[in-house]
């Protein structure tokens, strides 16, 4: 796996533009991976971060990606995009370990309606933090501190001229968390938790 990491230029219009949009973020970001268009789907998640006052976006990745044109319409000039392998990281958990983290989720649950199940969003901060916990259960950590901010619903299409409209309610949750079984958080920070991964969900930010 690989960690990415580029400087964004807050002050070009497509950049704000794309950070205010997850699904042409989205597609930016997809344009990275050489393999589009083969039929293959590279699994990779993505998540806007701040450091020292300066916008990143941040990529990990099964291949490494390409960013010269992502550099080129967002990037900061004078800034390179950095790439290192993901993999030590860790060696640096262990069971019991505390971490500062940061996640952005799209909580949601199943609803059965006229025979027919449909996955709903959770809207409730109440909700939204439950679902984050029960998910710790399940993947190898626990909530030893933890809040629910930035909640956002987000419309758009999947695809540019697309007919359909996808529903997107997210939040960031920022805390404190045990790990409580390694190899499962580990598998769960490489793979992301939860839906939308596609749209800047699911990837932690720890440290």
């Amino acid at each position: 796996m690989y960690l990415s990491r580029v400087y964004l230029d807050t002050k070009k219009k497509a950049t704000m533009l794309a950070m205010h949009s997850s699904a042409e973020l989205h597609r930016s970001v997809a344009s990275c991976f050489a393999n589009m268009g083969t039929g293959q789907r590279p699994r990779h998640l993505w998540a806007l971060d701040r450091y020292k006052n300066q916008q990143l976006l941040l990529i990990l990745s099964e291949e490494e990606p390409d960013f010269t044109e992502f550099v080129r319409d967002y990037g900061m000039a004078g800034k390179t995009a950095e790439t290192k392998l993901y993999d030590s990281v860790k060696d640096k958990l262990s069971v019991g370990k505390h971490l500062r983290f940061r996640i952005k989720v799209n909580p949601t649950r199943y609803l059965c309606h006229n025979g027919k199940w449909h996955r709903c969003a959770h809207v409730t901060p109440e909700h939204q933090m439950n679902w984050f916990t029960e998910q710790g259960a399940k993947h190898g950590f626990s909530v030893i501190q933890a809040s629910v901010n930035q909640r956002v619903t987000e419309r758009f299409q999947k695809e540019r001229n697309a007919k359909s409209v996808i529903t997107l309610s997210t939040c960031v949750i920022d805390g404190v968390l045990e790990i409580t079984d390694l190899d499962v958080f580990w598998d769960v920070l490489q793979s992301g938790l939860g839906q939308g991964k596609a749209y800047g969900c699911g990837m932690f930010l720890i440290g």
